[in-house]
Order: structure tokens, then sequence, then C-alpha cells
């Protein structure tokens, strides 16, 4: 019996081995306020930038995401790395904020999938615990915390430190003291790893790093400090990534990340008031960077639309197995590393954010974005003409913007409300991704109670679905298709149109009964013609 364990353990066991070596490593690097306009690589073009060699590196090496959104502030983007979803899924809109225990932790998620393969710690700043508890990120499923579990600090050089629930304080340069301590707890692992590094820098206060650790000359201006703070930043991530072994490096993927704009007092390009902690570009457009083990794009940029709560699903595929799409909200890049134009079906990427009492959402496609608040303010720009967002479009829009303003803001509603059927994730009640009606249950009406038109048309097939509808009516197509669809009241008039929809909202219509019309658009012919019943 001995001898059949033993012989079975030499079959099993070095395919264990061959597992644990073929894990790749992960660090995720975050830094605090670091939007598009503070490095090079993103498409500002913008005089007396920072040096930052190290990070340069990293995009020759790696991938370059130039259109990839956070939140307008750290905690909300923590959570949403963290947790998978949008801040309105898990409460967390704004600091300070709590990401509750009921919501896996990317963290938990890779331990509970993958039996404990990881080691995992998080340096630097947690700052989604509200009130402080000091053990938060254990029971969130790390091995390792030190840092700050606060969300600021009044001193780089005298700050206080919480290395697994125990409080000290310390008087290194805080950058500094992050790097070697990440340096120690890379050097001690023997088995792969998970580094959630979070540095404090360049957020404030704006203070002059060690000499050595800049090249600006006499800074003293808070731009200038925050760029020497850029700097500082730079230097210590080439010393981390240096300290590595060779088949160590090779084995890692490195991920870069700004959790938000840059403070408006110390941005570029975007105009005053665009930054941190608002819903322009300039507050949520942030540097992302993917580089070493499982990036096979070097010196590439990839424009296609991504966000930071993408993380979550992306860490999923690459550490533990396969999604249906992603996960949650979030959708996995980890295609993308190797295959360019990946992303292109991908529709829209959304945030939120609460300030004060009113809740802010945001919204685009690849042209054009909405802005919203609770308050029922809008604003709608031609984002892919000007990143400063100085024309708003709400006032005077065309037939065809009209139709993607409604196309946009149905679509927001959507996700607020329940799961988005349009994300290419199997979330909510879907049984494939984005799956509708009878099959994945998706919108929110139930299959009993609905009805799936659908039309057979040369070639191609039409669906429109949930009929009667509660507030959306989903048209789908196979093929291309180019259409316009037209919604009338019994008495013939317009109520709205639309061109190449996926989904028509029918919140700003009183429930009645409608007819909706598809014309396609190459030969003018009227195709559908539906009666819609709004309950």
């Amino acid at each position: 019996m001995r001898f059949v364990f033993y012989f079975l353990s030499l079959l099993w066991f070095p395919s264990v081995l061959f597992a644990q070596e073929n894990r790749p490593n992960i660090l995720l690097i975050i830094a605090d306020d670091l939007g598009i306009d503070a490095i090079e690589g993103f498409g500002l073009m913008i005089e007396n930038r920072p040096a930052t060699p190290n990070l340069q590196a990293l995009q020759v090496q790696g991938l370059t995401y130039t259109n990839t959104w956070a939140t307008p502030q750290c905690t909300p983007t923590r959570a949403a790395i963290m947790s998978g979803k949008y801040g309105i899924k898990t409460g967390v809109m704004r600091p300070p904020g709590n990401l509750d225990l009921e919501h896996e932790s990317i963290f938990s998620y890779i331990n509970r999938t993958t039996n404990d393969a990881y080691s995992t710690a998080v340096i630097g700043k947690w700052h989604i615990s509200n009130p402080v508890d000091l053990n938060h990120p254990m029971a969130h499923g790390v091995d390792h915390f030190e840092g700050v579990i606060r969300g600021t600090i009044d001193d780089y050089y005298g700050w206080e430190k919480v290395e697994n629930g125990v409080t000290t304080q310390e008087t290194e340069y805080i950058t500094t003291h992050l790097t070697n301590s990440a340096i120690d707890w890379i050097e001690a692992q023997e088995q792969p790893w998970f580094l959630w590094l979070s540095h404090i820098a360049p957020h404030g206060p704006f203070q002059l790093p060690p000499d050595g650790l800049y090249s600006l000359e006499d800074p003293t201006s808070d731009r200038q400090l925050y760029q020497a703070s850029i700097e500082a930043l730079d230097h210590e991530i080439g010393r981390l990534l240096d300290s590595m072994t060779q088949s160590t490096r090779e084995n890692t993927l490195i991920i870069f990340i700004g959790d938000n704009g840059t403070p408006s007092r110390v941005m570029d390009y975007f105009p005053n008031r665009h930054g941190k902690g608002t819903m322009f570009e300039g507050g949520l457009r942030v540097p992302m960077i993917l580089s070493g083990a499982g990036v096979d794009r070097p010196g590439e940029q990839e424009a296609g639309l991504t966000q930071a709560v993408d993380l979550y699903a992306t860490l999923i595929e690459i550490t533990s197995h396969t999604l249906q799409g992603g996960i949650h909200n979030s959708y996995s890049l980890k295609a993308s590393l190797s295959q360019p134009n990946t992303l292109e079906s991908r529709k829209y990427i959304y945030s939120d954010y609460r300030d004060g009492e009113t809740l802010f959402w945001a919204i685009k496609n690849d042209r054009y974005k909405l802005i919203e608040d609770s308050n029922g303010s809008q604003e709608f720009y031609r984002i892919e003409e000007s990143l400063a967002e100085l024309d708003n479009l709400i006032a005077s829009l065309s037939e065809e913007e009209m139709a993607i303003l409604a196309e946009l803001e149905a679509e927001a509603n959507i996700i607020r409300a329940d799961w988005s059927c349009q994300d290419l994730i199997q979330n909510g009640t879907e049984t494939a991704i984005d799956s509708f009606g009878n099959v994945g249950g998706c919108p929110n009406e139930s299959a009993e109670d609905t009805l799936t038109s659908i039309y057979s048309l040369p070639n191609t097939t039409l669906r429109i679905f949930p009929n009667p509808t509660l507030e959306i009516v989903h048209i789908e197509v196979q093929d291309q298709l180019r259409f316009i669809a037209s919604l009338y009241n019994l008495e013939g008039k317009r109520i709205l149109q639309q061109r190449n929809p996926t989904s028509i909202s029918l919140l700003s219509v009183v429930p009645g009964t409608y007819i909706l019309e598809i014309q396609d658009l190459k030969s003018g012919q009227k195709i559908v013609e539906e009666i819609i019943k709004r309950d």
C-alpha cells in the first residue's frame, strides 16, 4: 500500500510543482493621485514632465493602455479593483468607505480557487476600512499587511505604520520604506506571490524627497514638488525591479496604474476644476501599464475601452481559471496581452462617485461621454475630439447624438439598477455571456411573463424582447444590419428615434402601448413593425 501511494505521489507531485512553477507572480503597483497628464506615454503633448525612465522602460517592454478609467478618488477605485464591482454595487463611492466582507476580495478569491497557491501581501495604502479596523486586510484574505490603513499621512518623514495589526512610528521617507519592505517580502517568498504595492506618492503633502531620488533643480512650488515625488516613485520602482533575480523578474507580471486623476492645483493640460474629484477625463482617466510575464505585445499601445475594475477578472484569469468574459462588473483584459483588437467589441465603460449627498455617474463609448447626477443634471461630450471637455453638447444635439445620448443613458440606468446585458460578461442571472430573454433572464423581467419576437430577414435574424417591458426593450441582430428604430404612440406621433440601438429605454415614456418601427438604412424599407407594451 505504501508503495502504491509512493508511486502515485511521484506521478502527482511533479505536476503540482509544474503548476506552481508556471503560475506567474503578480506585482500590482498603485500610484496615488496620478493622472495621464503626469507622465509620458499617454497621448498628451506636455512639456517639462518629470523624468520617469523606469516607467518608460515598462512601456517599452510591455503594453500601455491609453483609455483607462478609474474613479475620481482613491477609495472607490481601490474597492473596485479589490471586489470587481462598481461603487453602486458595494456602496463604496467616496472616501472614507468600507468594503464589506460580503464582497469577495481578489485575495480571497485567488486563495479559494487556487488552494492557497499564492503568498499574498498588501504593502502601502489600504483605505477601504471605515471605521478603521487594523485587521481588515487579513479579513479580506491578505497574508501580510504593512503600511497605512487610513487614506493619508501628514508627513512623508513621520508617519504611523501598521504591520499585521501592530502600530509603530516611522521616520524613513515613506516611498523608500515601502519599497524596502516590498524587496524584503519578495526575497522571503518560496512560492508564487501576489504583492499589492500601494504607494502614497505622489499624493500630498508635497514634500521634497531625499537627495538622489529626483532630478528637478530646486523644486519649490507644489507642482514641482509633486513632480519630484513622481521621480522618487519612479526611482524606487526601478530599485525594486532591479532587486529581483532574473528568473523572478521573467516570471512576474507587473501592473502599474494610477488610482484617480491629478489634483487640479498641480494638474497640466486639463482645464481648472477638471481633475481629481470630478467626472471629467482629468479626474477619471489614469495611466495603466502591463509588462512582464504573459505580455506579448511589447512597446504597443492599447486604445480600447478599459477600467480599473477590470484588473479583478484579469488577475483571476492569469492566476486561477478562465471566466465567461469576466465576473461581476470586471471584464478580463487577459486576451489583450497577446492579441490586438480584442477590446473592439466592448461598447461602454462606466464610473460612479458620491460628493456629499449628490451621486454622479459617467458612461462613454468610443466617441461620446455622458455625465449625470442624482439632481438630474446631464453633460454630453464628443470625447473622441477633445479630452478637455469644454463644449457641453447637451443643448445642441444632432438627431444622431440624441440617439447616442439615449443609448448611454439607458445603459447607465441598467448598470445602476441591475447587471448589464451588453458588458460581455456572464453576470447577474445570465447562463451565458450576455444571453438575453428566455435564456439568460436578463434584464429583470421573468421569461414566463415576456415575449421574444424573432424576425427572419435576408442575411440576418432580428430579435426584440422583452415585451411587455418595465423599462428597456432590447434589439439583437445577427451579422451586420444598419437600421433606424423609431417609437410612435398610437396617434402616430414619433416619441424617439435611434440609429442602430441595441436597447431602447422607455423610462421617459408613460406606461401604455407603442409601435416600434425598424427601417433598413441601406434599402430605406420598413422591415419590422411591432406593438410594444410598457407596463
